[in-house]
């Protein structure tokens, strides 16, 4: 009795499974034989490069500067300033001081409030790490110094 009821189970899955295939086959059929199946798969692929330019456009500059087009969006400017604070923090909580330090001076730079956010810095960090950022802050203003005297 249970090799018949076994083999009815068997013949049953096999007929599904049948179905499954023939149903996918048949529709994929459809689908590419449909008249815009290739604009549809066109307008996709322009879509998405365009989205990449985007997202490409929006990444940081070599120096972990934000990009020129960052600066004039202030929503990608926020989002900017978010990254790189959750960067530096994580840097800093896996003890690599010199990265989460570069990450820190790069927040500061675009912040509204630079005074606030350092000392928000200053009470929150390790005093090493903190005295890193005020260095390279320092670097950066004698580098500007030096760039607008020339």
């Amino acid at each position: 009795m249970t090799s018949v009821l076994g083999n009815k189970f068997a013949i049953a899955g096999l007929a599904v499974a049948t179905a499954v295939v023939g149903y996918c086959i048949y529709f994929d059929q459809k689908r590419r034989s449909a008249p815009d199946f290739r604009e549809k798969l066109a307008e996709k692929r322009r879509l998405q490069k365009k989205r990449e330019e985007e997202e490409r456009k929006a990444q940081v500059q070599a120096d972990g500067s934000p990009a020129p087009e960052t600066l004039r969006d202030q929503r990608a400017l926020k989002q900017y300033f978010v990254d790189t604070m959750a960067a530096g923090q994580e840097a800093m909580q896996q003890g690599e001081f010199d990265k989460a330090a570069q990450c820190f001076v790069n927040a500061l730079r675009v912040y509204q409030d630079p005074a606030a956010l350092l000392q928000v810095l200053k009470q929150t960090v390790p005093p090493e790490l903190f005295m890193q950022v005020v260095q390279q802050l320092q670097a950066l203003q004698a580098k500007a110094q030096q760039g607008g005297a020339q």
